[in-house]
Protein backbone atom coordinates (compact mmCIF):
# COMPACT_ATOMS: atom_id res chain seq x y z
CA UNK A 1 0.00 0.00 0.00
CA UNK A 2 2.79 2.40 0.94
CA UNK A 3 4.69 1.45 -2.21
CA UNK A 4 1.64 2.11 -4.39
CA UNK A 5 1.15 5.53 -2.82
CA UNK A 6 4.83 6.28 -3.36
CA UNK A 7 4.66 5.34 -7.04
CA UNK A 8 1.48 7.37 -7.55
CA UNK A 9 3.03 10.38 -5.81
CA UNK A 10 6.14 10.21 -8.01
CA UNK A 11 3.93 9.98 -11.08
CA UNK A 12 2.11 13.13 -9.96
CA UNK A 13 5.43 14.97 -9.65
CA UNK A 14 6.54 13.81 -13.10
CA UNK A 15 3.21 14.73 -14.69
CA UNK A 16 3.22 18.23 -13.17
CA UNK A 17 6.83 18.83 -14.22
CA UNK A 18 6.02 17.62 -17.74
CA UNK A 19 2.88 19.77 -17.97
CA UNK A 20 4.72 22.93 -16.92
CA UNK A 21 7.69 22.22 -19.21
CA UNK A 22 5.38 21.72 -22.20
CA UNK A 23 3.46 24.91 -21.47
CA UNK A 24 6.68 26.91 -21.12
CA UNK A 25 8.01 25.55 -24.42
CA UNK A 26 4.70 26.22 -26.18
CA UNK A 27 4.49 29.82 -24.95
CA UNK A 28 8.14 30.86 -25.02
CA UNK A 29 9.30 28.74 -27.99
CA UNK A 30 11.91 27.18 -25.70
CA UNK A 31 11.41 24.87 -22.76
CA UNK A 32 13.54 24.73 -19.60
CA UNK A 33 16.33 22.19 -19.29
CA UNK A 34 14.64 20.75 -16.19
CA UNK A 35 11.70 21.21 -13.82
CA UNK A 36 12.08 19.94 -10.26
CA UNK A 37 8.72 19.59 -8.51
CA UNK A 38 8.01 19.31 -4.76
CA UNK A 39 4.54 18.85 -3.29
CA UNK A 40 3.50 19.04 0.34
CA UNK A 41 -0.16 18.02 0.35
CA UNK A 42 -0.55 18.69 4.06
CA UNK A 43 0.52 22.28 3.55
CA UNK A 44 -1.31 22.40 0.22
CA UNK A 45 1.83 23.76 -1.38
CA UNK A 46 3.52 23.07 -4.69
CA UNK A 47 7.01 24.32 -5.54
CA UNK A 48 8.62 23.97 -8.97
CA UNK A 49 12.23 24.87 -9.62
CA UNK A 50 13.04 25.65 -13.26
CA UNK A 51 16.58 25.49 -14.65
CA UNK A 52 18.01 27.05 -17.81
CA UNK A 53 14.85 28.86 -18.88
CA UNK A 54 16.33 31.89 -20.66
CA UNK A 55 15.07 32.50 -24.19
CA UNK A 56 17.17 34.26 -26.87
CA UNK A 57 14.95 37.36 -26.56
CA UNK A 58 15.50 37.50 -22.79
CA UNK A 59 19.24 37.06 -23.23
CA UNK A 60 19.23 40.16 -25.46
CA UNK A 61 17.17 42.17 -22.95
CA UNK A 62 19.37 41.15 -20.01
CA UNK A 63 22.50 41.88 -22.06
CA UNK A 64 21.15 45.39 -22.72
CA UNK A 65 20.46 45.90 -18.98
CA UNK A 66 16.70 45.82 -19.61
CA UNK A 67 16.03 43.49 -16.67
CA UNK A 68 12.67 45.05 -15.79
CA UNK A 69 11.49 44.61 -19.36
CA UNK A 70 12.62 40.96 -19.33
CA UNK A 71 10.81 40.39 -16.04
CA UNK A 72 7.63 42.06 -17.28
CA UNK A 73 7.70 40.00 -20.47
CA UNK A 74 8.13 36.71 -18.57
CA UNK A 75 5.63 37.63 -15.84
CA UNK A 76 2.82 38.32 -18.32
CA UNK A 77 3.34 35.00 -20.09
CA UNK A 78 3.85 32.95 -16.91
CA UNK A 79 0.66 34.37 -15.42
CA UNK A 80 -1.27 33.41 -18.56
CA UNK A 81 0.25 29.91 -18.59
CA UNK A 82 -0.57 29.22 -14.95
CA UNK A 83 -4.10 30.62 -15.16
CA UNK A 84 -4.74 28.39 -18.17
CA UNK A 85 -3.20 25.28 -16.56
CA UNK A 86 -4.35 25.76 -12.96
CA UNK A 87 -7.19 23.24 -13.05
CA UNK A 88 -5.05 20.52 -14.59
CA UNK A 89 -2.20 21.15 -12.17
CA UNK A 90 -4.65 21.19 -9.24
CA UNK A 91 -6.03 17.80 -10.30
CA UNK A 92 -2.53 16.31 -10.43
CA UNK A 93 -1.46 17.96 -7.18
CA UNK A 94 -4.51 16.68 -5.32
CA UNK A 95 -5.69 20.07 -4.07
CA UNK A 96 -7.19 23.22 -5.52
CA UNK A 97 -4.55 25.88 -6.18
CA UNK A 98 -5.76 29.38 -5.39
CA UNK A 99 -2.67 31.57 -5.75
CA UNK A 100 0.76 31.44 -7.34
CA UNK A 101 3.99 33.45 -7.21
CA UNK A 102 7.35 33.27 -8.96
CA UNK A 103 10.93 34.50 -8.89
CA UNK A 104 13.44 34.45 -11.76
CA UNK A 105 17.19 34.56 -11.22
CA UNK A 106 18.60 35.68 -14.57
CA UNK A 107 22.19 35.49 -13.35
CA UNK A 108 21.93 31.79 -12.47
CA UNK A 109 19.30 31.04 -15.14
CA UNK A 110 17.00 29.41 -12.60
CA UNK A 111 13.53 30.23 -11.35
CA UNK A 112 10.87 29.03 -8.94
CA UNK A 113 7.07 28.79 -8.99
CA UNK A 114 5.17 28.66 -5.69
CA UNK A 115 1.53 27.56 -5.75
CA UNK A 116 -0.68 27.60 -2.66
CA UNK A 117 -3.89 25.71 -2.04
CA UNK A 118 -7.29 26.75 -0.82
CA UNK A 119 -6.60 26.92 2.92
CA UNK A 120 -5.73 30.60 2.95
CA UNK A 121 -7.00 31.20 6.48
CA UNK A 122 -3.79 31.73 8.44
CA UNK A 123 -4.96 30.03 11.63
CA UNK A 124 -6.09 27.03 9.62
CA UNK A 125 -2.85 26.85 7.70
CA UNK A 126 -0.65 27.16 10.79
CA UNK A 127 -2.37 24.12 12.28
CA UNK A 128 -1.41 22.14 9.19
CA UNK A 129 2.12 23.34 8.56
CA UNK A 130 4.94 21.41 10.17
CA UNK A 131 6.89 24.03 12.04
CA UNK A 132 10.61 23.59 12.63
CA UNK A 133 12.73 24.86 15.47
CA UNK A 134 14.45 27.52 13.37
CA UNK A 135 14.47 30.61 15.57
CA UNK A 136 18.14 31.20 14.67
CA UNK A 137 17.30 31.12 10.98
CA UNK A 138 14.46 33.56 11.50
CA UNK A 139 16.79 35.92 13.36
CA UNK A 140 19.15 35.99 10.36
CA UNK A 141 16.20 36.75 8.05
CA UNK A 142 15.10 39.57 10.37
CA UNK A 143 18.66 40.93 10.38
CA UNK A 144 18.71 41.10 6.56
CA UNK A 145 15.32 42.85 6.45
CA UNK A 146 16.34 45.26 9.21
CA UNK A 147 19.51 46.20 7.34
CA UNK A 148 18.04 46.59 3.86
CA UNK A 149 14.27 47.03 4.18
CA UNK A 150 12.13 46.78 7.33
CA UNK A 151 11.69 44.07 9.95
CA UNK A 152 8.61 41.93 9.17
CA UNK A 153 5.90 41.82 11.79
CA UNK A 154 6.18 38.05 11.92
CA UNK A 155 8.64 35.46 10.56
CA UNK A 156 7.93 31.73 10.48
CA UNK A 157 9.90 28.79 9.08
CA UNK A 158 8.33 25.65 7.60
CA UNK A 159 9.60 22.46 5.99
CA UNK A 160 8.23 21.79 2.52
CA UNK A 161 10.42 18.76 1.93
CA UNK A 162 13.63 17.40 3.55
CA UNK A 163 15.59 19.33 0.93
CA UNK A 164 13.54 22.52 0.75
CA UNK A 165 12.32 25.06 3.27
CA UNK A 166 10.13 28.14 3.25
CA UNK A 167 10.35 31.21 5.45
CA UNK A 168 7.18 33.31 5.52
CA UNK A 169 7.47 37.01 6.37
CA UNK A 170 4.32 38.99 7.20
CA UNK A 171 3.88 42.75 6.77
CA UNK A 172 6.88 43.46 4.53
CA UNK A 173 5.64 46.52 2.61
CA UNK A 174 7.05 49.96 3.15
CA UNK A 175 4.52 52.85 3.10
CA UNK A 176 5.73 53.92 -0.36
CA UNK A 177 5.19 50.38 -1.64
CA UNK A 178 1.61 50.36 -0.34
CA UNK A 179 1.05 53.64 -2.18
CA UNK A 180 2.44 52.22 -5.43
CA UNK A 181 0.23 49.15 -5.11
CA UNK A 182 -2.90 51.23 -4.50
CA UNK A 183 -2.13 53.23 -7.63
CA UNK A 184 -1.68 50.06 -9.70
CA UNK A 185 2.11 50.21 -10.00
CA UNK A 186 2.90 46.81 -8.48
CA UNK A 187 5.21 46.04 -11.41
CA UNK A 188 7.68 48.57 -9.97
CA UNK A 189 8.25 46.23 -7.01
CA UNK A 190 9.75 43.48 -9.19
CA UNK A 191 13.19 45.05 -9.15
CA UNK A 192 13.05 45.30 -5.36
CA UNK A 193 12.43 41.54 -5.13
CA UNK A 194 15.63 40.99 -7.09
CA UNK A 195 17.54 43.36 -4.84
CA UNK A 196 16.25 41.60 -1.71
CA UNK A 197 17.28 38.21 -3.11
CA UNK A 198 20.76 39.58 -3.76
CA UNK A 199 20.99 40.84 -0.17
CA UNK A 200 19.77 37.48 1.13
CA UNK A 201 22.50 35.76 -0.92
CA UNK A 202 25.06 37.93 0.89
CA UNK A 203 24.01 36.06 4.03
CA UNK A 204 24.22 32.61 2.44
CA UNK A 205 27.03 31.44 4.72
CA UNK A 206 25.07 32.63 7.76
CA UNK A 207 22.04 30.64 6.62
CA UNK A 208 24.15 27.55 5.94
CA UNK A 209 25.77 27.72 9.36
CA UNK A 210 22.35 27.87 11.01
CA UNK A 211 20.85 25.10 8.87
CA UNK A 212 24.00 22.96 8.86
CA UNK A 213 23.26 22.34 5.19
CA UNK A 214 24.61 23.64 1.93
CA UNK A 215 22.21 25.88 0.00
CA UNK A 216 22.00 25.19 -3.72
CA UNK A 217 19.51 28.00 -4.45
CA UNK A 218 17.33 30.55 -2.71
CA UNK A 219 14.49 32.73 -3.95
CA UNK A 220 12.42 35.63 -2.69
CA UNK A 221 8.77 35.97 -3.72
CA UNK A 222 6.12 38.48 -2.69
CA UNK A 223 2.38 38.27 -2.26
CA UNK A 224 1.57 41.93 -2.82
CA UNK A 225 -2.13 41.51 -2.07
CA UNK A 226 -1.55 39.98 1.37
CA UNK A 227 1.67 41.84 2.19
CA UNK A 228 3.75 38.70 2.59
CA UNK A 229 7.19 37.63 1.48
CA UNK A 230 8.34 34.05 0.93
CA UNK A 231 11.97 32.99 1.10
CA UNK A 232 12.53 29.52 -0.37
CA UNK A 233 15.70 27.49 0.23
CA UNK A 234 16.78 24.46 -1.78
CA UNK A 235 19.24 22.44 0.30
CA UNK A 236 21.89 19.85 -0.45
CA UNK A 237 24.42 17.95 1.65
CA UNK A 238 25.18 18.59 5.31
CA UNK A 239 28.06 20.83 6.27
CA UNK A 240 31.23 18.96 7.27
Amino acid sequence: MIEEKGISFQEDLINISSQISKQLKKSFGKGPESCYCVINKQLKMLVVQVRHFLTPAEEVLVGKNELNLALSYRSVIIKAILEESLEDISDMAGFQIQSFFYDWNYEKNTGVLLMLGEKEDEIQRKSLWKSMNCSSLEKVVEEVFFRYHKVPRKVQTFEIHPNSMLVQCDDVHLPIENTLLKKGHGDLLMEHCITMRQHLYEYKINFENVLQRRISDMYFLRDAMKDKGYLIFFLKRDLN
